[in-house]
């Protein structure tokens, strides 16, 4: 008998369903950090309206009944109405993979694909139980070949725009469709600024409400799109890794319910303030929760400087 892959689902579905029921968790397997990464920008929380981001949950995770927006640490000094609004967590900045740095394997990779680029990531702190993961909702680029960084667990997810364009730190572009733009317009805007010391000393307390809003482990995930870090297209060093060929077949066959999970090592975190300035066209169409949040200003940020040793985790919907 052939099992199609919605069969697969629907019976993966089930197995978590009646494990759920009589409270029993399947076990998790845990691929560790097979992949490094560096990154340096800012990171935001903003607020959005709970009930359009649990139509976002239901749209993404389906009927799984536990899958519920993570309860939000509230930042210092603001407090806000839980019970009508939520958070999602925006990044600005630069990421490279140095472990791809290290491995590509001929000069003439570097055309093939990118390892590092600027970036913009938006995320949405969900929980299952005392365990919390990331949904990653967009993942822009303007990386010139495709971007192979390890913070979405499906590298075709990854959106990619005509420019990010970095002003000093202190204001960063996104555009996008501007071949179609007439002479006087610059096409699609995504616009923020950024307010922060050039200079700073790790700032415990900040990176504590960070920590609590997306959780210790850095748990992200592109579900429900199929795992793939690219290892079928290419012969990256990592896709080598004994570990790593030890678990392939149950990373490919979890039917996307895999997720990072993350160790750090350098880090330094300093107080910021980010401003949403101005947002049309596409990016508004992909991020209407943003366009209707009751402000334009972070309730609270951070300038990050950081180094993690990646991983995966599957199942991470269980």
């Amino acid at each position: 008998m052939t099992t199609t892959s919605t069969d697969a689902w629907s019976w993966f579905i089930l197995v978590v369903l009646v494990a759920s029921a009589r409270g029993i968790r399947p076990t998790r397997t845990v691929v560790h950090g097979i992949r490094g990464t560096y990154g340096i920008g800012a990171l935001g929380r903003f607020l959005v309206e709970r009930g359009t981001m649990e139509g976002i949950i239901r749209s993404r995770v389906g009927d799984t009944p536990d899958v519920v927006l993570a309860s939000t640490v509230p930042p210092r000094p603001t407090e806000y109405d839980t019970d009508r609004f939520t958070e999602v967590l925006i990044f600005f900045g630069n990421f490279t993979d140095t472990t791809l740095q290290g491995q590509l394997p001929s000069p003439e990779w570097p055309s093939k694909v990118s390892f590092q680029g600027r970036t913009v990531m938006v995320l949405l702190p969900v929980a299952i139980g005392d365990y919390r993961f990331n949904l990653v909702l967009d993942y822009f680029t303007d990386a010139p070949a495709p971007l192979m960084v390890p913070f979405v667990t499906n590298y075709h997810s990854i959106t990619y725009v005509d420019a990010i364009r970095n002003y000093d730190d202190s204001l960063v572009i996104l555009q996008d469709n501007i071949a179609n733009a007439g002479d006087d317009d610059d096409g699609d805007l995504f616009v923020v600024s950024i307010e922060h010391r050039e200079s700073c000393t790790n700032n415990i307390g900040i990176g504590h409400d960070f920590d609590e809003s997306l959780g210790k482990g850095l748990h992200l995930t592109s579900f429900p799109m199929s795992f793939d870090w690219g290892c079928d297209e290419y012969n990256f060093g990592f896709c080598k890794d004994e570990e790593y060929l030890q678990f392939q077949d149950e990373l490919r066959g979890a039917a996307g319910n895999v997720c990072t999970t993350m160790t750090t090592g350098y880090s330094n975190r300093c107080a910021a303030a980010i401003r949403v300035e101005m947002i049309t066209g596409s990016f508004s169409k992909r991020m209407p929760y943003l366009s209707a949040s009751p402000s334009s200003e972070s309730i609270e940020a951070e300038w990050v400087e950081r180094e993690h040793n990646v991983g995966l985790v599957s199942p991470c919907i269980a």
